[in-house]
């Protein structure tokens, strides 16, 4: 039996964190080893497996560089792994060369669970759990000042306390520790705020990894706990200034990164559906919509499971804040957030994978307000959810440049060049869970005549129970106007439910006798 490899690993805790991830790869592939570490780090080497020695404060083994990859102006299309530190570090020497990262071991890489709880010693869970025994829920942690690389990590304390607020005002219960070694975040003198030192103790990275695992949520930094937040189930929400997520963090459903848009705007649309990104106007993050996004994470999720809070938090911001025209016009609204709403809720409750047909697809990059960026946005509800969504365009450019907007979610998004009066009169495929009519604009003639055409072809096809909803359909001077002036009271004559008008209207089908 070979010799296990010695490794001196002493790096920073988040470094720590992935470098454990790494090992329980390499151990799959029969490789042991012993791993020399700082003592309070030896807790994040338990749990990778049989073939993982850990000697604390062992001095003499070869020490793992642990270095930056590629910096994201280097890495384009589907190499964007190769930016992420910890997955340029496979196969760096002492470790064995087990291959360069790929999408494959990428993959692999980011599928890896490790689970701490059952190495936590006695006395740790009980300290832990005689401290939150009496704290009201939902248990939010934050920790928002680090050590390492502060003036590019740390919320300033006029965004902490613009979080501090938002939370007091928008989350009725439940009670906020401050996780704070160095006495150094704003704090708060109220009876829902704890402070570590004030109110508690200085804990260790076991009692620490113990707090985030009885916690509800954690509002957090690209410092230790988020990144220690990864050996648990517990939602966290991750703030960034100058650093960026793919960079430093593997991709997690259950977790949610905000970041700025001015410094970063390219790279948060590629990274986006990963790394369940929400996009802050300007150059930092503020506190308000830390807060609100908080105040998601600790709510029910409206379209998926709760092991997907993130992506499900995303998708609500998505629909309620970007979808959100407001006025347009001198006398018109768009909320085409609400019918939006409404679609994926009708989707997502069917329990089952959804086919969404929409005519009209996308034509302008990140046309959330103007148009609502639907293909994309269903798009990503499909991928989520293993469904499927076709996009009906009779022009070539604009199908081709829907393909490329949504190419993160291919496999979920046909989009298909035809006529789409044509296309509903000739469907073969299976019924149809939501049809979404959009294809030709109220400036140009014939508009609802069209609109008409494409509801008596597609309407047939619409499941029992399903949803038709036309855009650009409105009440005006006590009559049904827009693209659905004529297809909707056909439509409502047929036996459909009107069950939403606003901007747009959505009728539902008649379920079977």
């Amino acid at each position: 039996m070979a010799e296990p490899i010695r490794v001196s690993f002493h790096h920073g805790l988040g470094d720590c964190v992935y470098f454990a991830h790494q090992l329980a790869v390499y151990c799959q592939r029969g490789h042991t080893f012993e791993i020399a570490c700082a003592p309070d780090k030896a807790f994040i080497f338990a749990d990778c497996g049989p073939g993982v020695t850990v000697r604390p404060g062992a001095t003499g083994f070869p020490h793992h560089s642990w270095e930056h990859g590629p910096s994201l102006e280097d890495v384009e299309g589907g190499t964007l792994f190769l930016a992420n530190k910890a997955a340029c570090n496979f196969s760096r020497p002492p470790m064995p060369p087990i291959g360069l990262i790929d999408e494959g071991l990428w993959r692999e890489f980011c599928h890896v669970r490790l689970d701490l709880s059952r190495h936590l010693a006695a006395e740790d869970r009980d300290l832990i759990e005689r401290f939150v025994a009496d704290l009201p829920r939902p248990l939010v942690l934050l920790h928002t000042k680090g050590n390492a690389v502060s003036d590019q990590k740390n919320l300033d304390d006029d965004s902490t306390r613009a979080l501090y607020t938002h939370l007091l005002e928008h989350l009725g219960t439940g009670t906020f520790v401050l996780l704070d070694w160095d006495q150094r975040v704003p704090k708060v003198a109220h009876g829902r705020f704890r402070h570590l030192l004030d109110d508690f103790q200085r804990l260790t990275v076991a009692q620490t990894y113990a707090l985030i695992h009885e916690a509800d949520l954690l509002i957090g930094i690209d410092s230790g706990p988020a990144h220690l937040a990864r050996f648990t189930a517990t939602p966290s929400l991750v703030t960034w200034f100058r650093h960026y997520p793919s960079q430093y963090m593997l991709p997690d459903h259950r977790t949610l990164h905000l970041v700025p848009k001015a410094p970063f705007h390219r790279w948060n649309i590629k990274f986006r559906p990963t790394y369940h990104l929400i996009e802050a106007e300007g150059e930092r993050v503020p506190g308000a919509l830390i807060g609100d996004a908080a105040c998601r994470l600790l709510r029910p999720p409206r379209y998926l499971d709760a092991t997907r809070i993130a992506a499900d938090v995303k998708l609500q911001h998505h629909i309620d804040r970007l979808t959100h025209g407001g006025w347009c016009g001198n006398d018109g609204y768009n909320d085409r957030h609400r019918s939006f709403d409404l679609i994926a809720r009708h989707l997502t409750s069917l329990g089952r994978p959804f086919r969404f047909v929409e005519t009209g697809t996308i034509r302008a990059r990140e046309d959330w307000r103007g148009a609502g960026f639907s293909t994309y946005l269903f798009g990503e509800l499909a991928h989520l959810t293993g469904s499927e969504v076709i996009s009906v365009d009779i022009e070539p450019t604009r199908c081709a440049f829907a393909r490329i907007q949504t190419s993160p979610f291919a496999g979920s998004v046909s989009v298909v060049p035809s006529d789409s009066v044509a296309y509903l009169r000739d469907y073969s495929g299976g019924p149809i869970d939501t049809l979404y009519l959009d294809s030709l604009d109220t400036t140009s003639p014939g508009h609802a005549e069209h609109a008409l055409a494409e509801t008596r072809h597609g309407a047939p096809h619409v499941a029992p129970g399903g949803l038709l909803v036309i855009d650009d359909t409105h009440r005006a001077k006590g009559t049904i106007a827009g693209k659905g002036a004529l297809a909707v009271p056909w439509l409502v004559a047929a036996g459909w439910e009107i069950l939403h008008s606003g901007h747009q209207i959505a009728l539902r089908k008649p379920p079977l006798p």
